[in-house]
């Protein structure tokens, strides 16, 4: 009885052995070619994709703005057209259609304060960066002659911009010898003749004093025209440094609305830059 008891033991311990070991033992892998019905069953997973943001341009307030300069610019409104379009090349520097316009722009301010280098040149820089952005434009060739010719129309501009800013110096200069050429000869026409007059009949007097007062008139009018070309001058770099303070200046934009939250309603402020 005792020994065979003692073998129902070494008979249930061989067994307690051997089943972890046969568990732990890998699961025979399938023949080569044969997939599981498990993962032919299973869906594929999509995997998520971070969102596309559209083109600058294409923003809701970049076209509006684009809109207003070509209105303003329709009407004639040249500055206005010009701070919409700084704003939108801010928010949007790689569109060539707002370059062009802004060149357009430039055109005309070049018209209005020729000869201006200042605005020959602005206007083809950004005919340049059209050309540069727009690699299968249509007019490329005739967009690049024009901005060759903007560079010759702008040096030439540039020395005839030098010269009449030299003017005012030797503007007053006539002016104050005009001035006194003019006081002389009123003053030797004004005195009492003398009794004697010469073999022409005149006196001396009269004839210094129609010399100083003819000379005075003709530095009169030189000074004239030479100071109106050195004011025009003054002016048209006047212009040319108020449109560049504008392109520099950010746009300020004040924006509200209702604002709901938990606890109740108000109204939000904001200031755009």
């Amino acid at each position: 009885m005792g020994r065979t008891l003692s073998q129902l033991l070494a008979v249930s311990l061989a067994c307690a052995v051997a089943a972890p070991v046969r568990a732990s033992e890998p699961a025979p892998a399938a023949p080569a070619g044969v997939e599981s019905s498990a993962s032919e069953e299973r869906p594929a997973e999509d995997v998520p994709t971070a969102p596309t943001e559209a083109p600058a341009h294409e923003h809701g307030e970049v076209q509006q703005a684009h809109a207003r300069a070509e209105q303003a610019l329709a009407a004639g409104q040249l500055e206005q057209a010009l701070t919409e379009l700084n704003y939108v090349l801010a928010a949007a520097p790689s569109w060539a259609a707002a370059y062009r316009l802004r060149a357009e722009v430039y055109a005309r301010l070049g018209v209005a304060h020729a000869p201006s280098a200042a605005f020959l040149r602005a206007e083809a820089q950004d005919l340049a960066y059209v050309v540069e952005l727009e690699q299968t434009v249509a007019d490329r060739p005739e967009l690049e002659r024009r901005i060759d010719a903007l560079y010759f129309q702008a040096s030439e501009a540039a020395q005839i911009e030098s010269r009449r800013r030299r003017l005012r110096a030797p503007a007053m200069v006539l002016t104050a010898l005009g001035i006194a050429g003019i006081g002389a000869g009123a003053f030797l026409i004004g005195i009492t003749p003398s009794d004697k007059p010469t073999a022409f009949g005149h006196r001396d007097n009269d004839i210094g004093g129609v010399v100083a007062l003819s000379t005075g008139v003709a530095l009169s009018i030189t000074a004239a025209i030479l100071g109106g070309l050195a004011l025009r001058q003054t002016r048209r770099d006047r212009a040319v440094t108020h449109y560049y303070e504008l392109a520099a200046r950010r746009r300020v934009e004040w924006t509200g609305g209702p604002l709901w939250t938990r606890a109740g309603g108000g109204l939000q402020l904001g200031l755009r830059f």
